[in-house]
């Protein structure tokens, strides 16, 4: 199956709306089953009247970036010889 968004949680707080992602290659019901599965929850600022998928295009972003982070950072602690993926090596 596709990865996609299974499940969107919106909290809206006075300062902040709060998104809660739950992505995966099979439907909520059969995350026992996934072979990927993540979920994220993402403070973005007060949004007046947003659309559903630009909140959820928000706290993707604001999730990549961390996670580039997080990877750049693992990288420098990685002799470089090992820079291949799991299934190169």
């Amino acid at each position: 199956m596709t990865i996609e968004i299974r499940e969107t949680i919106v909290e809206e707080t006075a300062s902040a709306t709060i998104v809660s992602l739950l992505v995966s290659d099979v439907p909520k019901e059969q995350l026992g089953n996934a072979r990927f599965r993540f979920e994220l929850v993402t403070r973005l600022p007060a949004y007046r009247k947003p659309l559903l998928a630009q909140l959820q295009r928000e706290a993707i972003l604001q999730a990549t970036d961390a996670l580039g982070r997080l990877r750049d950072a693992l990288a420098q602690n990685l002799p470089s010889s090992t820079s291949a993926r799991p299934e190169e090596i």
